[in-house]
């Protein structure tokens, strides 16, 4: 599954984003904003990552968050988790785990470093990670500035407020879009390639729209 949450500063979308990891046992997240909790790993060598792999390839429950050092740029930092993320989801087998069990990748403000190449390792985990037992949770301001294999590949978006912009109104319709930049605080709406698009309160429960 890939998930995509969009949303202004402040709208709430590292409060969604934790609300949906709730539900999940393996979690690896790359924290560019200080904004996750769980095992803080700021050591990226690859030592350490091969440590890390030999640790947690056999445990049913993690939650590691990784947070780059000064000394090392995101976009470097995000390759070596990606890297970290797909051996440790294909150390399980090929397509072993069900849905709820499979590790879970989280980028957050993942427009400051990923890129259109199609040899990226984060290019690599998004279009490929399924068949390596690995989701991809993304979170970004504007779904404009994120490379587009993200959102073609999306099984769900969740937008809090934002201003209209094309593709919202491509994906719901001007109507919805609109609907979108008049969002309260932490109320969203949800789309699915199964259900479309539902809006739902601070609480997570439905509303009529």
């Amino acid at each position: 599954m890939i998930k995509l949450i969009f949303g202004r500063t402040e709208s709430g979308k590292s409060y969604r984003a934790r609300e949906f990891l709730k539900n999940t046992k393996r979690k690896i997240i790359f924290d560019a904003a200080n904004d996750f909790t769980g095992m803080i790993i700021t050591d990226f060598s690859q030592g350490n990552l091969l440590k890390l792999f030999m640790a947690y390839k056999c445990s049913e429950s993690f939650c590691l968050v990784f947070r780059p050092p000064w000394n090392l740029d995101n976009e470097r930092a995000a390759q070596a988790v990606a890297a970290f993320a797909f051996a440790l989801g294909r150390s399980y087998g090929e397509r072993a785990l069900r849905a709820s069990d499979r590790i879970v990748l989280v980028l957050d403000e993942a427009d400051k470093y990923t890129c259109y190449d199609k040899t990226d390792l984060l290019y690599l985990a998004v279009t490929k990670g399924r068949h390596q037992n690995l989701d991809i949770l993304a979170i970004c301001q504007d779904p404009m500035t994120l490379p587009t294999y993200f959102r073609r590949n999306a099984s769900e978006i969740c937008t809090l407020q934002l201003e209209v912009n094309p593709y919202f109104k491509e994906k719901f319709g001007l109507s919805v879009a609109e609907k979108i930049a008049q969002l309260k605080r932490y109320h969203y709406y949800l789309w699915s390639d199964c259900h479309g698009v539902t809006l739902y309160n601070a609480k997570g429960s439905k509303i009529n729209d």
